[in-house]
C-alpha cells in the first residue's frame, strides 16, 4: 500500500505536526498525525497544515481522504472505476494500473492553447488532478471535492511588508 505520509519520497507530516503542537493535540508516531487531524477537524484538516504536502488516507469509515497544499507541489491524481477509488502521483502510473488508453480530447486543445493542461484535468480521459488546495473524500461510492478552505498564510505577511516597502520606494519615482 502507500504510505500516505511518505509520496515521493517526502515526508508531509513534519510540517502538520510542527501546527499542531501548538494547539497542544497529542500526535504520536508520524502516521497517525493525519489521521488524527482528520479525526479533530473533518475535511478541512488540510486547511491548519503548513508548507507542501499530498496526503492520502485510509479512513476508519472505509473511505479515503486525499489533499494537496495550496500550491499542489506534489500531485494527486485519481480515478473512480468500478466502485472504487483508485489513486497514484502521477497520471500515467494510474492510466497504467487502471488500463486506461483513452486520451482527452480537451486536455490536447488546453496544451496546446496554455501549452500546459489546468488541473483538475489530465491528459488521459477518466483520471483527474486534485486541485491547489482541495481535498477529495470518497464515502460510500460517493467522490466529494472541495477546496479546503482559509490555508495558512505563513510567510506571506512578510513578503507583503517587503511588497509594500517596495511600493513606497517607487512612489517618489519620476516616470
Amino acid at each position: 500500500g502507500v504510505d500516505p505520509t511518505n509520496l515521493n519520497g517526502v515526508n508531509y507530516v513534519q510540517q502538520l505536526n510542527a501546527h499542531y503542537k501548538a494547539d497542544q493535540l497529542a500526535f504520536g508516531d508520524r502516521g497517525n498525525t493525519w489521521q488524527q487531524a482528520y479525526a479533530t477537524h473533518g475535511a478541512r484538516c488540510a486547511a491548519d497544515a503548513v508548507g507542501e504536502f499530498a496526503v492520502a488516507l485510509a479512513l476508519p469509515s472505509g473511505g479515503t481522504y486525499l489533499a494537496v497544499d495550496r500550491f499542489a507541489v506534489h500531485s494527486l491524481c485519481y480515478a473512480v472505476q468500478d466502485g472504487q477509488l483508485h489513486f497514484a502521483t502521477r497520471a500515467d502510473e494510474l492510466a497504467r494500473l487502471l488500463g486506461i488508453r483513452e486520451i482527452d480530447p480537451q486536455a490536447i486543445f488546453n496544451y496546446l492553447f496554455h501549452h500546459c493542461i489546468p488541473s483538475p484535468r489530465t491528459i488521459y480521459a477518466g483520471i483527474y488532478r486534485l486541485p491547489p488546495a482541495h481535498y477529495a473524500l470518497f464515502e460510500n461510492g460517493q467522490l466529494v471535492k472541495n477546496a479546503v478552505g482559509a490555508m495558512p498564510r505563513a510567510g506571506i505577511e512578510q513578503a507583503e511588508s517587503k511588497r509594500c516597502g517596495i511600493a513606497h520606494f517607487f512612489r517618489g519615482a519620476q516616470v
